[in-house]
């Protein structure tokens, strides 16, 4: 991040700028989608502020008060102008406890839930701030269930449609894109029989479809077929490139450069989460 902010003040130069134009402009500049929440919340109707408490220059555009020249400072300042319910931190170890209580306690008699985003192992200092947060927020789903475990509210956080330009929709609306099919596929090269001879043994052993391509055979059989086509192929002496029962697609969808761009880095942010065991999509390659 330090070295995105000196790259970006590098190229941008907001001495000119009000605090509002150089926060927006620094918004669009889209460092990880970093207003991705507070975006969000808002088009929900939920009034939100994000604070970039650790960019230091735009932060000093906001000074309403010159007498402040501490970064906490001004962002508790900024809190107490917007006097908000909930105080969302995206790096949770950033501030000590007491800075923590001092964000808490912005205003005497009002009540702040301290919400934080945990993204990193765990250790005897990380350990010792999750008791003051009263919920947390993680994209493992093993954190979240050790989190529980010892009594803290713990949540899980499914951002990567998010800041891909997609969104996650509910469980099950997209099957009717897909069909359930066993898929084996056979690399060309260590195929010990021609391609005919192949092709009737994978009929004739229950399969719905072959194909030849370039440099594979791909085989398609119902589920309940999957098993048995597989044993009598490997009884052949056959050796898969793939061989498993997935979700195909019944149609494919082509995209621009710019939806390849993102198509890519949804699946390489779903690639890195744990909990994420298989990824199907119809994306035309």
């Amino acid at each position: 991040y330090k070295a995105y902010l000196s790259s970006y003040y590098k190229k941008n130069t907001i001495e000119n700028l009000s605090y509002q134009e150089a926060y927006e402009h620094f918004v669009n500049d889209s460092f990880a989608e970093s207003d991705f929440i507070h975006r969000y919340l808002n088009e929900l109707g939920i009034e939100s502020k994000i604070i970039f408490y650790n960019n230091n220059k735009l932060q000093e555009k906001w000074i309403e008060n010159p007498n402040i020249k501490n970064p906490f400072d001004i962002m508790i300042a900024q809190i107490k102008k917007f006097k908000p319910d909930i105080v969302y931190v995206s790096d949770m170890y950033l501030f000590s406890k007491d800075e923590l209580d001092k964000i808490r306690n912005y205003e005497v008699g009002k009540f702040v839930k301290i919400v934080g985003f945990h993204f990193v192992a765990l250790n005897d200092f990380t350990r010792s701030m999750l008791g003051y947060y009263d919920q947390i927020y993680t994209g493992s789903r093993s954190f979240v269930e050790l989190f529980q475990q010892e009594g803290i509210n713990a949540k899980l956080l499914r951002h990567a449609f998010d800041k891909s330009g997609g969104n996650l929709g509910t469980t099950g609306c997209v099957s009717y894109l897909f069909n359930k099919k066993g898929v084996i596929v056979i690399d060309k090269t260590t195929a010990n029989m021609s391609e005919d001879d192949l092709m009737l043994l994978a009929i004739d052993s229950g399969a719905e479809d072959f194909e030849s391509e370039e440099e594979v055979y791909q085989i398609t059989t119902a589920p309940e077929d999957f098993s048995a086509v597989r044993e009598k192929l490997e009884a052949e002496g056959l050796e898969f490139l793939e061989a498993e029962v997935q979700m195909v697609p019944t149609t494919y969808v082509a995209l621009d450069e710019k939806g390849e761009s993102k198509m890519q880095r949804l699946l390489d942010m779903l690639d890195d989460l744990d909990d994420v065991t298989n990824v199907y999509h119809n994306w035309d390659e």
